[in-house]
């Protein structure tokens, strides 16, 4: 674990773009054995856009920006309520969920992402920003 948090501060003092920090990311992720990351920064004001850089299928990322999900994503919900890490998964959430966000977590599984560890982060002014490890397959993940 040691090695990967090594890694990954180096790979951000190298970083000089965006590309840069989704490679540090994704490389980082990767050595927990997560394939897939998102960064999200929810939108400060309500006609902002929201901040993702991820390594998502773009398909799914581009419908999600469009559509802005993150108004209705339970993991982004969860996360703007306060600092906390937590596990969450389409196949055990569905029970306790409405549902239009039934229905993100389902698309979300189309595309291969099926459940993560999503880490909630807000900063001294109150913004929100998520950071979020999936894998591609089904596990124990819920959303409590």
């Amino acid at each position: 674990m040691h090695r990967v948090f090594e890694n990954f501060v180096e790979q951000l003092s190298a970083s000089v773009d965006a590309a840069d920090l989704c490679e540090a990311m994704a490389s980082a992720a990767a050595g927990f054995d997560f394939p897939l990351f998102a960064y999200f920064t929810y939108p400060s004001a309500s006609g902002d856009a929201p901040q993702l850089i991820s390594n998502y299928p773009s398909c799914w990322t581009s419908r999600y920006l469009q559509q802005r999900y993150h108004s209705l994503d339970p993991v982004i919900l969860r996360g703007l309520q306060g600092w906390d890490t937590f596990d969450w998964g389409v196949d055990r959430a569905r029970h306790c969920l409405p549902n239009s966000q039934q229905q993100i977590l389902e698309s979300a599984a189309e595309f291969g992402i099926c459940g993560g560890l999503t880490m909630s982060m807000h900063d001294h002014l109150g913004r929100f920003a998520a950071l979020d490890a999936s894998r591609r397959a089904s596990s124990e993940f819920d959303l409590r």
